[in-house]
């Protein structure tokens, strides 16, 4: 976000009661056609570790591909 030269900030989110993000943390201000596009890095790193856990997890590079993601489209 403080790489972003302004266009990301924390938002909480209250659009959609059915969103998965509804009424979390989450970052918004990426620059992509959707207006609602957000990424919820708690629900991530939360799903991520629980696939580790479970030894379900096979993409080494998942959460790092994630991050890479979501900085490709500031």
């Amino acid at each position: 976000i403080a790489e972003s030269d302004g266009k990301l900030r924390w938002e909480f989110w209250t659009a959609g009661k059915r969103d998965v993000s509804y009424q979390r943390h989450v970052i918004v201000g990426f620059d992509v056609a959707n207006q609602r596009y957000n990424v919820d890095f708690d629900l991530i790193v939360g799903m991520y570790g629980h696939r580790l856990i479970r030894e379900t997890e096979e993409e080494p590079e998942f959460f790092v591909g994630l991050l890479q993601g979501a900085a490709d489209k500031v």
